[in-house]
């Protein structure tokens, strides 16, 4: 006979809720972890998965009800220590929550994994971002970008989103296009974004295209009237078709346009511009 299977430590959430909590780590392994007391009234306000878990017409196998009245749930843990923070919040047990150099990014990926899963962000937001900045703002550059890109865009904190896709978008730039982020492919679910940035690539350069052959055009025609008054002008007719011809190139898609020669041509355009700006 093999030794006996040591209870799971339990953590009482809420001391009256009316739910158990089996937390099962989310690797393949399904270890169980430990229990958590919750109330079924504060989950199914605040995710609908947690709401469907606890209907018993919705048939969950993650769902039982016990003879006592008590619900048995079993919860995907992306860690214990995540999902305890996250049902402390959730339940607002502030008095238990770590202080703000005691999260790592490594737990508030997992969180944000957790609040993706459970579809609960837009409660757990409002705290995430009282761990993410102190330890972003100490953070090597260009470390993990992939995870603080996931942080930033799950909890909506402005700054690690911007700079995170800066620092993608330059990396894309150093490869030669290529999708890799952190030596893995872009994940499908950023696509959304990177059409936004395309789309706007596009504008502006249809924009700045537009500007330049407008003035190019007025010059152009001042020229033919008065004539060439000075070298100056001269140098900023050349200039300005200089900048015609860098930006006026056919609309091309994603697949036939790397960032590297979507960069350079834009850093020759604005050097360019920099050059008729000094004459």
């Amino acid at each position: 006979m093999g030794p006996s299977k040591e209870p799971l430590k339990n953590h009482d959430i809420d001391s009256t809720g009316d739910v158990v909590a089996k937390l099962v780590s989310a690797d393949d392994d399904n270890i169980e972890l430990s229990t958590l007391r919750l109330s079924s009234k504060i989950l199914s306000l605040v995710s609908p998965v947690f709401k469907s878990m606890l209907d018993p017409a919705k048939g969950f196998k993650e769902s039982l009800l016990k003879p006592n009245g008590m619900k048995e749930i079993c919860i995907t843990a992306f860690s214990e220590k995540s999902t305890i923070v996250a049902m402390n919040i959730l339940h607002y047990q502030p008095e238990s929550l770590p202080g703000p150099t005691e999260v790592s990014s490594r737990e508030l990926y997992n969180l944000a994994s957790f609040a993706d899963y459970y579809q609960c962000q837009r409660f757990l937001k409002l705290w995430t971002p009282i761990w993410a900045m102190p330890v972003w703002r100490i953070r090597s550059p260009s470390k993990n970008t992939a995870r603080w890109l996931w942080i930033g865009i799950s909890f909506q904190i402005p700054q690690i989103t911007k700079d995170c896709a800066q620092e993608v978008f330059e990396r894309m730039r150093l490869q030669g296009g290529k999708f890799l982020v952190d030596g893995k492919p872009f994940h499908d679910a950023m696509n959304k974004y990177t059409d936004v940035i395309w789309h706007q690539r596009e504008k502006y350069i249809q924009q700045f295209t537009e500007k330049v052959e407008s003035q190019y055009c007025n010059f152009e025609n001042e020229s033919k009237r008065k004539g060439v008054a000075s070298r100056c002008d001269l140098i900023q007719l050349g200039t300005l078709k200089f900048l015609r011809l860098k930006t006026a190139l056919p609309k091309c898609e994603r697949d036939e346009m790397t960032f590297k020669e979507i960069f350079s041509m834009l850093r020759g355009s604005a050097e360019a511009g920099k050059d008729s700006q000094r004459s």
